[in-house]
């Protein structure tokens, strides 16, 4: 090899070691997601991935968290809230490239993994035999803010106060679930759902007029990764697809 082609060669080689990484790196979104939609998002993530080519990492927490977190510089490209309110906090302190949009209706139940009666529906939290029962940080929560709205249309309140125990989230209060730290919790409906805790326990679903509806939103957020954005506009579509709509009826949501 003279030294015409091995130069060449070699810039090639620098070529694609530079401009290589750097389609890798644009082809990678971090997602921030409410707690309640983890089983099905991954799901969805996964069926994603392997049609786009974009690598999809995610990051869990309550709706209230996330937002605080990206109102102070946290990288996120899209986040996927628990209810509209916090999406639009971010749009109008400019932070979103578009509107928040609804893309599915969450529902609450009651799951226990103890042996216990809930034939008399939600007033069934009432019973003796139930000492500690874990919601979602209502502050932060929007699960929580909605199991407050169902105790409070109940008007148990005030026999419940002594047993309830606040969770981070909603994957904290299934973690106290099932680990026996609590009698029963008040969680999204999707957990049940999930392949590995599908058949753990017994649960009932809470009335939903009981509690304002949940209506979960997404929204692509505009920060200094200008890159991203196409391929974070990528996934937003996705969430609307009906592969996407049929992953998250299959877990118990509403999108229609």
């Amino acid at each position: 090899m003279n030294f015409r082609k091995l130069r060449l060669f070699l810039l090639g080689i620098y070529f694609l070691l530079t401009f290589g990484s750097m389609e890798v790196y644009s082809k990678e979104i971090l997602v921030a997601a409410a707690a309640n939609i983890q089983y099905a998002l991954q799901d969805i993530v996964d069926k994603f991935q392997k049609n786009s080519g974009i690598t999809v990492k995610t990051v869990y927490n309550s709706s209230g968290k996330l937002t605080a977190q990206i109102l102070n510089g946290a990288p996120f490209d899209i986040f996927l809230s628990a209810d509209l309110k916090y999406p639009e906090i971010l749009d109008s302190a400019g932070l979103a490239i578009r509107t928040p949009e609804i893309y599915a209706y969450g529902s609450l139940i009651i799951w226990t993994t103890k042996t216990l009666d809930f034939n008399m529906g939600f007033p069934s939290l009432l019973d003796r035999k139930i000492n500690r029962i874990a919601i979602p940080n209502p502050n932060t929560a929007p699960y929580g803010k909605a199991a407050m709205q169902a105790i409070n249309f109940y008007n148990v309140g005030e026999e419940l106060h002594r047993k309830i125990v606040y969770g981070r989230n909603v994957t904290n209060v299934n973690q106290y679930v099932l680990s026996g730290a609590v009698d029963a919790g008040i969680t999204a409906k999707s957990v049940v759902f999930y392949s590995e805790f599908s058949n753990i326990g017994n649960w009932i679903e809470i009335d939903p007029e009981s509690y304002s509806p949940i209506a979960q939103a997404v929204v692509v957020l505009n920060h200094e990764k200008k890159d991203h954005i196409e391929d974070a506009m990528k996934f937003h579509n996705f969430i609307f697809s009906e592969d996407a709509k049929k992953i998250l009826k299959a877990y118990g949501y509403n999108c229609e």
